[in-house]
């Protein structure tokens, strides 16, 4: 090409033919390059941005540009189809084969790869007016244009890539507040988190650190903290101070959504329970703990973008053992998704040789538990040797908003209300709630951080109260 005239994206037609997408004073258009023939002929036609061109059985596949969304066309030489409908994502690099047509989604959670609900056959597009003309510019001449070769400098990469707030949460709402960053490297095999918060109920700097890899055929993080956690099963701060090590072995299956895990992981922490001085600083360390656990998980969880939002289940269990007291315990967890309805089932199993369980999910022994708590229960002490609960809930309604405010770095997925019912089992008794949560997913700061924020208005049956909580979640 030259200043105004540039080539991109060719595909083999046929033997004797190529396709691409021809540039020409900022205009795109598809092209044919005839090798017998040795010209050029150009589709004219209504398309706005042609891109992505591939070819299946002499028939060409390309995204376009249309009311707002990228979409798929079709042509075969004898007629031109476009696609009317919007899909969430838009459809890019639109691929065939025998089995249908494949498209790329490209949402904020990152690009999905998706099946187009027609086959190739049966291509509903709108039919559309085209002329096949001889393009006379064929003559392009091409100069070499000088270049050097620097090394690459990955030092910026050390530096933190954005501060954004964050908070944690007490027994009376917000208890600290200060900042959250994060860097990775330039292949983001290497993901380091930080965070740190001033406590203004006690005076005390929460801190954390954390490193992630995954470079290896064996992912593993470290981590290490110093922070000020509000336990609601003794109803007081306590310092916990400690470090975290954490490797695990993914199996990929086919489809690729699906997967197995396998993985290990040792931690150690001292907790200072308030004693009544007024710094926590000054709290003597009287607990400790050092536990080693192994865990696995198994899912067939594929998510979809529309209202039904996923299907299959995850399977997910640990056993975890404290090496100061020889204690152990057992964990258990099962998501289904069910594919026909938008429903959630979740259920929760824990067993352990002592009374280490209780409605606030809490545990100095194993610095905590996997399974939930539940903010309208947290307060009663019953500690038991076991723990079941069992959660359903159902989507009310799934607004896909997928944009967002104007020269601001925030984009919203989504938001959507879900209704359900709750219980937990242990020592005997019998806890159970009906719930409704107003969900919102955005990404900040163009994609590095997910958020899934909710406001949950319940009911305790169990003790007859109302009831409010709120979360702010962050992942990466």
């Amino acid at each position: 090409g030259d200043e105004t005239t540039s080539f991109e994206s060719p595909a083999v037609l046929n033997s004797n033919e190529i396709v691409f997408i021809l540039k020409e004073n900022g205009l795109k258009k598809i092209a044919f390059y005839h090798f017998d023939s040795r010209e050029v002929f150009v589709l004219e036609a209504p398309i706005d941005s042609p891109s992505h061109l591939t070819s299946f059985n002499n028939q060409i596949l390309f995204s376009f540009y249309g009311e707002n969304s990228f979409k798929i066309g079709l042509f075969d030489g004898e007629k031109l189809l476009l696609q009317t409908n919007n899909f969430f994502g838009g459809a890019f690099h639109p691929m065939a084969n025998e089995d249908g047509i494949y498209y790329i989604g490209k949402f904020s959670e990152g690009d999905q790869i998706l099946k187009y609900p027609f086959a190739l056959s049966n291509f509903n597009g709108i039919s559309t007016n085209f002329q096949i003309k001889k393009w006379a510019n064929l003559e392009i001449k091409t100069n070499l244009t000088a270049f050097s070769e620097n090394h690459y400098q990955a030092l910026p990469y050390l530096l933190p890539h954005f501060w954004i707030p964050y908070f944690t949460t007490g027994s009376n709402f917000i208890d600290s507040a200060g900042f959250y960053t994060m860097l990775w490297d330039p292949t983001y095999e290497n993901l380091i988190t930080a965070y740190a918060t001033l406590n203004y109920v006690k005076i005390f700097a929460n801190a954390s650190l954390s490193w992630k890899n995954s470079s290896f055929p064996v992912d593993f993080s470290l981590d290490a903290s110093d922070e000020l956690p509000y336990y609601f099963s003794i109803q007081h701060y306590a310092r916990r101070t400690g470090v975290f090590a954490s490797a695990s072995i993914p199996f990929y299956l086919t489809p690729l959504s699906h997967y197995f895990a396998l993985g290990a992981s040792a931690f150690y922490y001292a907790w200072a329970i308030d004693s009544g001085l007024a710094s926590p600083y000054q709290w003597q360390y009287s607990l400790e703990s050092a536990v080693l656990s192994a865990f696995m998980s198994f899912s067939t969880r594929v998510r979809q973008y529309d209202f039904y939002r996923n299907k299959g289940f995850s399977l997910a269990g640990a056993f975890d053992y404290h090496l100061q007291s020889a204690l152990y315990k057992t964990e258990i967890s099962l998501y289904y998704y069910v594919p026909f309805l938008p429903l959630i089932l979740r259920l929760n199993g824990a067993y352990s040789p002592s009374k280490i369980f209780n409605l606030a999910s809490e545990s100095f022994y194993f610095s905590g538990n996997r399974y939930p708590f539940y903010q309208e229960y947290r307060n009663i002490r019953n500690d038991s040797y076991y723990y079941f609960s069992g959660e359903a809930s159902i989507g009310i309604f799934d607004w896909e908003i997928q944009g967002g405010p104007w020269l601001l770095p925030l984009y919203f997925n989504r938001l959507y209300l879900t209704a359900g019912y709750r219980s937990a089992y242990l020592d005997s008794l019998y806890f159970h709630s009906v719930f409704s949560r107003l969900n919102l997913e955005l990404s900040p700061l163009y994609g590095y951080i997910k958020t899934t924020s909710w406001v949950e208005g319940y009911y305790a049956i169990s003790t007859q109260s109302w009831g409010y909580t709120f979360n702010l979640g962050l992942s990466w």
